[in-house]
C-alpha cells in the first residue's frame, strides 16, 4: 500500500511539474502579447505624429501658393543651402528683385535684422527629425504673425 501511495505521489508531482511548465509558457506568451501591444501603441503614436507633420506641411504648401499669388507686394527670404534655395526660386518663379536667399541649417539662428514687415520666409528644407520640428517651432515663435515660416515639399 505504501508503494502504491508513493507511485501516486510521484505521478501527481510529475503532473504538477508539467502544469507549472505549461503555466510558465503561458506567462511567456502573455509577456510577448504585452510587448506586441506596447509596440503597436508606439507605432500608432508614431504614425499619428507623422500624419500630423505631413498635414502641417501640406497646409504650409497651400499657404505658400496663396502667398505667391500676392507676390508683387511681398519680398521673400529663402532659407536653406544654395542648392535648396536655387531650386525653390526656380520652382516658385520668384523674381530676384523680391528675393533674398540665406544659407541656413536646422541648428542656425535666424538674424531678424534682415526681415522686414513684408518679408515672407520660405523654409527650403523638409523637417524629418524631432529636432527639426523643434527648430521650426522656435522659428515660428521668433517671427509670429504675418511672417510665416513655410516648408517646401
Amino acid at each position: 500500500m505504501l508503494n502504491r501511495i508513493k507511485v501516486i505521489k510521484e505521478l501527481l508531482l510529475n503532473k504538477l511539474d508539467e502544469i507549472l511548465r505549461r503555466l510558465e509558457q503561458l506567462e511567456g506568451l502573455s509577456k510577448t502579447t504585452q510587448d506586441i501591444a506596447v509596440l503597436t501603441r508606439r507605432l500608432d503614436n508614431f504614425a499619428e505624429a507623422q500624419l500630423e507633420n505631413e498635414t502641417a506641411l501640406l497646409e504650409a504648401s497651400i499657404r505658400i501658393l496663396q502667398i505667391l499669388e500676392a507676390r508683387p507686394t511681398r519680398s521673400f527670404l529663402l532659407l536653406g543651402n544654395a542648392q535648396e534655395t536655387a531650386a525653390a526660386q526656380q520652382t516658385l518663379g520668384i523674381p530676384s528683385s523680391n528675393l533674398q536667399a540665406m544659407g541656413w541649417n536646422w541648428h542656425d539662428d535666424l538674424e531678424l535684422s534682415v526681415i522686414s514687415d513684408k518679408t515672407q520666409i520660405i523654409l527650403c528644407k523638409l523637417p524629418t527629425e524631432p529636432h527639426h520640428w523643434e527648430s521650426l517651432q522656435k522659428l515660428q515663435q521668433k517671427v509670429p504673425g504675418s511672417l510665416g515660416i513655410f516648408s517646401l515639399m
